[in-house]
């Protein structure tokens, strides 16, 4: 949670308010329909941000899993046809 401190003045001190700061949630990416064929022939399903960012999920050699963004021809793409259905 975070917070945001105010001043407020009273007479001639400036007192500090600590105020909750709503926090906002975090939103999962969708996962599509379409699938991404590598240079290895494996096969990864993309998925979409809410602000349209498309990528997949690869595991590195130390099984950590990071996301590969699709370069920005390819996600226009999937966009458009997504905006179609």
């Amino acid at each position: 949670m975070e917070v945001k401190a105010e001043t407020q003045q009273q007479d001639n001190v400036f007192v500090e308010v600590v105020k909750e700061k709503a926090t906002k949630e975090k939103q999962e990416p969708k996962k599509t329909k379409y699938k991404y064929q590598d240079r290895k022939g494996q096969k990864h399903d993309i998925y979409i941000t809410k602000r349209g960012a498309c990528f997949y999920y690869k595991t590195s050699k130390n099984n950590k899993e990071y996301r590969v963004y699709l370069d920005s021809t390819t996600t226009s793409r999937i966009n458009a046809i997504l905006n179609e259905e």
